[in-house]
């Protein structure tokens, strides 16, 4: 289990070292660490391979690294360093060369930690999209930095008291926060930023550019190859050398894509990689339920796809609660976890999935683009075809293709018509932060709105949330959590592409369905159909229904501030009553339940001194 651990005691006080040993104290694996010459910083970290500490001693830099770094070859041979140079060693001669500008030269997905004695200054981040954590806290004269919030509970270095934001966006599920944790002492390093921490001042920044410049293509067949061969990029990245790889496959266009690349490139190179399963889970029962689909893409690959039930969960996620978060035990929709075992059982270390494909997929505003680029007449007739009358293309002009700016002002003014209200369980005592106060305004300059739109739901909170657990989970598990669609430079020239190389807007609608085309199988190349998990997360709750009685009727009730206990009951009793309950209401006994285990998991954990460390 892979974590960094980072100490500094800026009055010299000689607790770096033992702080940063703390930090990584807790986690299995062989730990390792450096402190400084004069003692006042410490780098610590615990894990095999791809956890990594180095020392640039004639700069007093101290270096931890935690992930996976993408062409290290290319990188080392641009430092002049050894092609074989740890990964550790090559982010501090990166750093010694560009500065704390160093990440947007760096590819992969990866958490450091840099030292740099000469300034007494502390560099620390995260790639782009945050596929590996990284959190601080700051008390008086010491700062630490952790992979995840549990290396400071098991250290015992910062209050317990919970984040009250948070716990409210998790509750009613409207996620906004990138810099928070749960834990009202404990800060995130948000995915694409730095931070840069002295004695006297602490920020954070997002190093992340956009392009600037559009890419050109002599068809849009010739982009779609372009496309394809950077997913193809993107995949192999991903897919392990040493240990097996699990392909988390739903029998969506996105999961599909992965496995049907993972086939193609082990049948191109079938020694070049360790060997692919495929893991699906199996809805039997219910409408979400997708084993036809996945049985098409298993006949279509020629490793093997191994499914399990995921419509019988067994109620750990509540009586096994993660430190670092609630509701972070099980990741999947229907609450149960068989990948794990099917990794397990294969010696595989990584999961493979296709989570933001959505996001980067979807031709968002493509009509705006083309209108302000004078090209309104391509997207008529790819949307109506030759025939169309006047009166259907106004309608379409005035509805679909109305500015987009034009559509978020409407939003805004219904917003503050109907101001967003808490449900009526919410606890009264809470500060609560209006919908509609969003992050300020991002500066960078975008090609386009369709761009801009979908560089804002990238970037977003919810999607780090979703990635947030799944890591979780998966280091849970002892396991890494890697997505290609996430890879930056595949982002990036999606970012560049015009609109004109971009499907009509439709009904999932996907760019890379059409430049996988000849990958995927015919039956979910055709499909335009997306599964629904709400009778999954309705059946999860179901089956966890004794689970959350026992912690919603109890004599003890730890989430009161948030909750009473007497609407936590009655939320129960309607579920349970209820014939067809909605996604939302099952969200809320599911959300209302996991964090009165994860407050109890929190109090009941002993810090350090209470563990005799």
């Amino acid at each position: 289990m892979r974590a960094v651990g980072f100490a500094v005691d800026w009055e010299k006080a000689g607790r770096a070292e033992s702080d940063a040993a703390a930090l990584v104290r807790a986690r299995p694996g062989i730990h390792r660490l450096i402190s400084s010459v004069d003692g006042d910083a410490a780098v610590a970290v615990t894990g095999g391979a791809g956890a990594d500490l180095a020392t640039v001693s004639e700069a007093q830099l101290l270096i931890a690294f935690e992930g996976r770094l993408d062409d290290s070859h290319e990188l080392s041979r641009s430092l002049a360093l050894d092609p074989d140079a740890s990964p550790g060693r090559a982010v501090g001669e990166a750093y010694l060369r560009w500065g704390p500008s160093l990440a947007r030269r760096l590819r992969g997905d990866y958490a450091f930690v840099i030292w740099d004695g000469r300034v007494r200054q502390v560099i620390a981040g995260r790639d782009p999209f945050g596929l590996r954590p990284l959190h601080y806290a700051s008390v008086g004269h010491r700062l630490w930095i952790a992979s995840d919030v549990d290396q400071f509970l098991g250290a015992g270095f910062p209050h317990r008291e919970p984040d009250d934001q948070m716990v409210v966006e998790f509750l009613t599920r409207d996620l906004r926060a990138l810099e928070r944790s749960f834990f009202k002492d404990v800060a995130r390093v948000p995915p694409g930023h730095v931070l840069i921490s002295t004695e006297s001042r602490q920020a954070t920044s997002d190093y992340r550019d956009v392009p600037a410049e559009e890419l050109r293509f002599s068809s849009t067949a010739e982009c779609h190859e372009a496309l394809r061969a950077r997913f193809f990029t993107a995949v192999e990245r991903r897919l392990s050398r040493h240990n097996g790889s699990v392909v988390l496959l739903s029998g969506g266009v996105d999961s599909t894509a992965i496995a049907c690349v993972a086939d193609e490139l082990l049948r191109q190179r079938p020694t070049a990689f360790a060997p692919v399963v495929g893991a699906s889970a199996r809805h039997p029962g219910l409408p979400c339920d997708e084993t036809s689909y996945i049985e098409a893409v298993a006949r279509h690959v020629a490793f093997p796809v191994i499914a399990w039930n995921g419509a019988a969960p067994d109620g750990s996620e509540f009586r096994e609660a993660l430190l670092a978060a609630p509701g972070a035990r099980v990741v999947m929709s229907g609450g149960t976890d068989g990948q794990v075992s099917i990794a397990r059982s294969h010696n595989a270390r990584v999961l493979l999935d296709g989570t933001a494909g959505d996001q980067l997929g979807v031709p968002l505003g493509s009509e705006t683009d083309e209108l302000s680029a004078g090209d309104w007449w391509r997207r008529t007739r790819a949307v109506f075809g030759r025939d169309f009358s006047g009166r259907t293309a106004f309608r379409w002009a005035a509805g679909v293709m109305l500015p987009i700016e034009v559509r978020r002002v409407l939003r805004s003014v219904r917003a503050g018509l109907s101001p967003w209200r808490p449900p009526s369980w919410l606890g009264r005592d809470l500060s609560f932060r209006p919908r509609g106060d969003e992050a300020a305004a991002d500066p960078r300059e975008f090609l386009g709105t369709a761009r801009k739109m979908r560089w804002e739901t990238m970037k977003g909170p919810m999607l780090a949330a979703a990635i947030d657990l799944q890591q979780r989970h998966a280091t849970h598990a002892d396991l890494e959590i890697a997505l290609p669609f996430l890879d930056w430079d595949l982002v990036s020239f999606v970012l560049a592409v015009p609109s004109r190389y971009w499907p009509a807007r439709g009904w999932l609608a996907r760019f890379h369905r059409e430049a996988l085309r000849r990958d995927l199988p015919r039956e979910v190349y055709e499909r335009r159909s997306k599964a629904e998990f709400t009778s999954a997360v309705v059946n999860r709750v179901r089956c966890g229904l004794s689970n959350i009685r026992d912690l919603c009727h109890g004599s003890r009730w730890e989430a009161a501030r948030f909750v009473a206990q007497i609407d936590a009951r009655r939320l129960v009793d309607d579920f349970a009553t209820g014939s067809t309950p909605s996604f939302i209401t099952a969200y809320y006994v599911w959300s209302i339940a996991s964090l009165e285990a994860w407050l109890r998991r929190v109090l009941d954990y002993p810090t350090g001194q209470d563990r005799g460390d």
